[in-house]
């Protein structure tokens, strides 16, 4: 909940989808997608991917899924988080 809770004030509500749905890795506790430029319906592809693991720790994957970011600390995460690009 917390992690929602950032995602959406670091990038506004609308640009962050919960892809929980979609998820079949059983480590995964949460999974979301990130979008920068989105339209209504959420038509475009996600800018970011990130997944909060069993284990405590996080893992933030660009589009190409080239790891951005992998720790435990939500403090850093978010650091990490608002120095991404603002737009791809």
């Amino acid at each position: 909940m917390k992690l929602s809770i950032a995602l959406n004030r670091i990038f506004g509500i609308g640009n962050v989808d919960d892809w929980n749905d979609v998820n079949d890795e059983d480590e995964v506790l949460e999974y979301f997608a990130i979008y920068h430029n989105t339209d209504e319906e959420n038509n475009c592809e996600p800018d970011y991917f990130l997944r909060y693991f069993v284990d405590g720790s996080y893992q933030l994957n660009d589009l190409g899924g080239k790891v951005l970011h992998k720790g435990d600390d939500l403090a850093v995460l978010k650091k990490v988080l608002k120095k991404l690009p603002k737009a791809s």
